[in-house]
């Protein structure tokens, strides 16, 4: 009984004879032109499944969005711009997506199995605005390991008081120092 398949980088476009390994439980095809995902629906078993350099799309995603027992998910370097079909997959401890064209991460939030512990990793995304200062801050709240993207940072303008040189040699208890502007990060998380 086969349990693991390791076919990562051996030029592979048509995985069609995979869909009788109904009992794998571990596939690795990284590194293939995988022209359709489609047989790995019937391995009800999988639990870890990497597909990263496979020209996957979020079209390939939702095909593979019936494998709810998937524990390790690693999709680097695709043309994934969407991880909707990612909610039903509420075993998901592990999850790779770096470099794909995600802007937006609310499905995972949507997820309600991805939480303490679980790691996900986003590096090289255009993560947009609402992902960053929203969506993000709220998964490391749940206790999720978030590795290649950060809250946004702002920049806002504080007022500082200091006394001017000439003020310094002089007392003047009756008059305040005038304030000088500058500028602070302020992490955007809350």
């Amino acid at each position: 009984k086969l349990r693991t398949l390791d076919l990562d980088a051996c030029s592979i476009t048509d995985i069609a004879a995979l869909a009788r390994l109904t009992l794998v439980q571990e596939l690795h095809l990284s590194g293939n032109s995988i022209l359709d995902v489609s047989p790995i629906q019937q391995m009800s078993d999988l639990q870890h499944l990497h597909l990263s350099g496979s020209t996957i799309s979020d079209t390939d995603l939702m095909l593979l969005s019936p494998l709810t027992h998937v524990m390790v998910l690693g999709l680097d370097g695709n043309q994934i711009p969407r991880l909707d079909s990612l909610e039903r997959m509420v075993e998901l401890q592990r999850l790779s997506v770096v470099g794909n064209a995600i802007s937006d991460i609310e499905p995972l939030l949507r997820n309600a199995g991805i939480g303490s512990g679980d790691v996900v990793a986003l590096a090289g995304n255009p993560l947009n605005e609402n992902a960053l200062n929203v969506q993000l801050p709220e998964l490391i709240r749940r206790g999720v390991e978030v590795t290649g993207a950060e809250p946004a940072v702002q920049e806002l303008p504080i007022e500082v008081s200091a006394k001017p040189e000439a003020e310094a040699s002089t007392p003047q208890p009756s008059s305040l120092p005038p304030a000088v502007p500058t500028t602070a990060l302020i992490v955007g998380v809350n």
